[in-house]
């Protein structure tokens, strides 16, 4: 009896051992798990800190890129719109270039390229804000109201008909494509675009005076106007020059 209970206590003992051992595996088991989700959370939450991270990483660059990239296209719009101009101003002058002008269409080519820099000089003094530029633009309303003035008294009294031309055309033309260019910027864009246009502009104004008006003119009193003329152009285009640089530091 004695040996039986004994074998039974023992029995009991190695089953008590047992579950001890399975109950130790298991919580080695279920620790191991546990820790395993939790290094698995760790992870995720670094990698979603990461991630956020480079999110908003990738958010500022993209705006930093947005404004370089705006600013870009201001100096850009800025650039061809003078390209524009300097192109239009050539091509507007070179418009009625082959034949002799008469003395009625040299009358109506000189009104047009005084109303194109009557017209961008008071666009010029509405939109600037440089203090040069205005000066500029108010000068050039001054010179070429003058002038205007001047041809026509000399028009009626040489009793002739303004007769517009292929070149006269071109200048009131390309002086409308030039404002719609010029209109949309701001600033120092807007600036240095006028600025740039007026050069190209009064190059040009130069040019066609040396090489055609002048010599077209036919009668002495316009002949001696348009020379007049030429020394103030001269001057403008100086003083252009000059704005530009300003403007370019």
């Amino acid at each position: 009896m004695r040996s039986t209970a004994s074998l039974g206590r023992l029995a009991v003992s190695i089953c008590a051992v047992s579950l001890a051992v399975a109950a130790a595996d298991d919580g080695g088991s279920i620790a191991q798990d546990i820790g395993e989700g939790a290094g698995t959370a760790a992870g995720n939450v670094a990698s979603g800190v990461r991630s956020a991270g480079q999110g908003i990483a990738d958010a500022g660059a993209a705006a930093a890129g947005a404004v370089s990239g705006a600013a870009s296209t201001a100096a850009e719009a800025a650039r061809e719109a003078a390209s524009g101009a300097s192109s239009g101003a050539s091509s507007a002058m070179d418009g009625g270039a082959t034949g002799r002008l008469s003395d009625a269409q040299i009358a109506a080519v000189a009104a047009a390229a005084n109303k194109v820099e009557i017209d961008a000089a008071q666009a010029a003094r509405k939109k600037a804000k440089n203090a040069q530029v205005k000066r500029f633009a108010s000068d050039m309303i001054r010179d070429h109201t003058a002038a205007d003035k001047q041809a026509a008294a000399l028009v009626k009294r040489l009793g002739l008909t303004p007769e517009e031309n292929e070149t006269s055309r071109s200048l009131t033309r390309r002086a409308g494509d030039d404002l719609a260019n010029l209109q949309p910027l701001k600033g120092k864009d807007f600036e240095k675009a006028y600025a740039e246009h007026e050069l190209a502009f009064h190059r040009q104004v130069l040019a066609t005076l040396d090489e055609k008006l002048i010599s077209d003119a036919q009668n002495a009193d316009l002949k001696s106007l348009l020379e007049s003329v030429r020394s103030v152009v001269a001057e403008h285009r100086d003083h252009a020059q000059a704005l530009v640089d300003s403007l370019s530091k």
